[in-house]
């Protein structure tokens, strides 16, 4: 998967590979990993974006009806696995 970031100074893609509805932590950024300080910049947000992944896919499920909830909750559920153990 990938997703964009940005901040003033960087824009980073931020890439993860998944095993069955998980991100592979050891995975995140790795397209970016030769070059130090665009590899924390990455993971850094990277963290950001899981937990306001996390956040949106919540509101998003508790508003759901079926059958539209159960993707979301998968959805919900990898982001916010995420952003609870992800360590940038």
């Amino acid at each position: 998967m990938k997703a964009p970031a940005t901040n003033a100074l960087a824009t980073v893609e931020i890439s993860w590979f998944e095993k069955g509805n998980a991100i592979v932590s050891e995975s995140v950024c790795l397209d970016v990993a030769g070059d130090a300080s665009g590899y924390r910049f990455c993971r850094q947000r990277a963290l950001v974006l899981f937990t306001d992944e996390c956040a949106e896919y919540t509101t998003k499920y508790k508003k759901a009806e079926l059958p539209e909830a159960l993707e979301l909750r998968t959805l919900m559920k990898k982001f916010c696995s995420a952003a609870k153990t992800f360590v940038p």
